[in-house]
């Protein structure tokens, strides 16, 4: 990392300038992210599927074009997720929070009594977290016969509910019978 961006965006900056070089590396995945991936294995496990896991850095064409694909991930620490088309009416945004948690989704076309957007909640005191969201969605993919499949959280929390939800059989149940979905 160049030594000047190094001081300039460090926690510490007195540190960055005294450490020497500095390397950046993506390769952090959260607790969370973690989690959906276990519930997505024991899920396809349990219909005697081995799923391949990757990073989704890693993802190449050839693999949109042989497979159905999954994608998770925190939209907090992976900005490459926060960035594919749902398809939906929901969508990442940023606000100008300044607090740091600034990703959020946004409620497109809210339904009566819907918020417009959803942020991770945090108490006022602790800052522990007390909710998170995400979007799930199931697009068709770049080959015939193949989909692809969004599980995004705005931080790993969010992520592993996704992976939760899209592996109860109660969830998908209630999404295949749901009245808009039959329209």
């Amino acid at each position: 990392v160049d030594p000047d961006l190094a001081r300039r965006y460090a926690a510490n900056s007195a540190l960055a300038a005294q450490a020497g070089k500095l390397y950046y590396e993506n390769g952090y995945t959260g607790i969370g992210d973690l989690q959906g991936v276990a519930s997505l294995e024991s899920f396809f496990t349990r219909f005697g599927v081995t799923p391949t896991v990757k990073p989704s850095r890693d993802l190449t064409t050839e693999d949109l074009r042989k497979h159905c694909v999954i994608l998770l991930g925190a939209a907090v620490h992976n900005s490459v997720t926060e960035q594919l088309p749902t398809g939906g009416d929901f969508v990442f945004g940023e606000s100008s929070n300044v607090g740091g948690w600034r990703r959020e989704i946004l409620n497109l076309h809210p339904a009566s009594g819907e918020a417009t957007t959803y942020r991770t909640e945090r108490d006022p005191l602790t800052r522990v977290l007390t909710a998170d969201y995400c979007i799930v969605a199931i697009q068709p993919g770049i080959a015939p016969g193949r989909f692809t499949v969004t599980l995004l959280g705005l931080d790993t929390t969010g992520t592993e509910g996704a992976a939760l939800f899209a592996t109860s059989y109660r969830s998908m149940d209630a999404v295949l019978n749901s009245p808009t979905l039959a329209a």
